[in-house]
């Protein structure tokens, strides 16, 4: 059988690439021996979080420049390229079958090019990328695709957006905000099968950012909700953060994935008809280990059944804000959310 070799330029596996490998893999992955990735001009760091990206789709690394890509595979082997590469690896070949690629958008061409032998390859099949339904931004793109071990990779070295998070905030909010990623990773990885949106990397990313409005003065707090969340002005102050962190979201990273905004946004208060998202944000925040007291119990329900999970978070936070002397239903939204989740907490 042969091998099947893909070559990407990038060493994040974007949202774009990510739907090309998984389609690839569902129309070619019974025909090949082996499936490898290929790419170019890459770091140590870059290379060993390409590698972990793909360990998890199972599919094997190789890194060579553009112009040894076609001279390092065999003959009956095939390469999978972009229109963006296709000339620049294949200069020097002779190319059957161009009519496959003058047929196709330019811009979203993908070739599967078998190499004859030394001197020819023929293009044997050929498709448009077809993403154009996914509202992505440069972060989402970029990052929620990756595996769960590049995730720990980039959060152990302090890379990318951690090294922003850890620039914002201080040292005890950075770590409850990584532990709370964390903990909403976990719970959802749980109860997977159950949620209505399966891309875990949305619940890591809305805990590791949920509390960037604690970045912003008073002041700039205060201007933010006036220009944008004119709405929520009468609420207690201290849940202003949870509306500005939305906005430093889409301030700091470009992150405008309406699901991890709208979590954010709630996960202070609570609010009635919560998204699976909301509801284990709310939970992972107010069950954090690092809040210093045995949170265990709660973990544990919402490991088991997040949605029991919540409601059982949701009534003991608030006992424990009567107990402490707070009024908890002192703003609509949290009334909102125990009556409509039927919280009764005597």
């Amino acid at each position: 059988m042969s091998n099947l070799y893909i070559y990407l330029s990038s060493f994040i596996i974007t949202l774009e690439e990510a739907n090309l490998i998984n389609g690839l893999l569902k129309r070619y992955n019974d025909n090949f021996l082996n499936i490898f990735v290929l790419s170019n001009k890459l770091t140590e760091i870059e290379k060993d979080l390409f590698k972990l990206n793909l360990k998890a789709l199972k599919i094997n690394f190789i890194q060579l420049s553009s112009k040894n890509i076609i001279k390092s595979i065999k003959e009956e082997d095939f390469l999978i390229v972009s229109f963006t590469n296709f000339k620049e690896i294949f200069k020097s070949y002779k190319v059957i079958n161009k009519v496959k690629i003058d047929s196709l958008n330019k811009k979203e061409s993908y070739y599967l090019v078998k190499k004859i032998d030394e001197q020819k390859v023929e293009v044997v099949d050929s498709f448009n990328g077809d993403f154009n339904n996914y509202p992505i931004s440069s972060f989402e793109n970029k990052f929620f695709y990756l595996s769960k071990d590049s995730i720990d990779y980039i959060a152990d070295n302090e890379l990318f957006y951690i090294s922003k998070v850890k620039e914002v905030l201080k040292e005890k909010r950075y770590l409850h905000s990584k532990s709370v990623a964390n903990l909403c990773y976990m719970i959802a990885l749980k109860n997977k099968d159950k949620l209505s949106d399966k891309n875990l990397n949305k619940y890591y990313f809305a805990g590791l950012f949920h509390d960037l409005g604690k970045y912003l003065s008073k002041e700039e707090e205060t201007n933010v909700m006036i220009n944008l969340y004119n709405n929520f002005i009468n609420l207690p102050s201290y849940s202003y953060h949870q509306f500005t962190g939305s906005y430093m979201c889409k301030k700091l990273f470009s992150l405008f994935d309406d699901s991890i905004n709208e979590a954010i946004e709630a996960h202070c208060t609570g609010k009635a008809n919560m998204s699976d998202l909301a509801k284990i944000l709310y939970a992972a925040d107010k069950i954090d280990p690092l809040r210093g007291y045995n949170s265990k119990p709660l973990i544990d329900a919402m490991m088991n059944d997040f949605e029991n999970g919540f409601i059982f978070v949701l009534k003991e936070n608030m006992k424990y804000l009567k107990s402490v002397g707070d009024n908890p239903y002192n703003n609509y939204l949290t009334l909102e959310c125990t009556k409509f989740y039927n919280v009764d907490d005597n």
